[in-house]
């Protein structure tokens, strides 16, 4: 079972994508990610919507009972979690 941290590399396996999502990451060069939302909230919500298509349910169960609990402790005692459209803005539109 993979644990919160797992998403920190957030590697899809495709070296462009990846490659990619290195530039992106080493670009923002910050804690802080789109939205003013904290990067491992963004590492978070960009792996959750990969295992979401992947229709991994294993790992989406996983990092809902682990990440987003340790998520919620860090960052998201004194303020909501953020809102759909930054969201959104984070991961993309997806199809439901």
């Amino acid at each position: 079972m993979v644990r919160s941290n797992s998403f920190d590399g957030a590697h899809t396996g495709d070296p462009e994508r990846d490659l990619a999502y290195e530039r992106e990451h080493k670009r923002r060069g910050d804690s802080f990610g789109e939205e003013g939302i904290p990067e491992d909230v963004v590492q978070y919500l960009v792996y959750f919507k990969r295992m979401v298509d992947e229709e991994n349910v294993a790992e989406i169960h996983s990092l809902y009972e682990h990440g987003f609990p340790d998520l919620t402790e860090r960052f998201f005692q004194q303020k909501l979690w953020p809102n759909e459209d930054a969201v959104e803005n984070v991961v993309g539109a997806g199809e439901l």
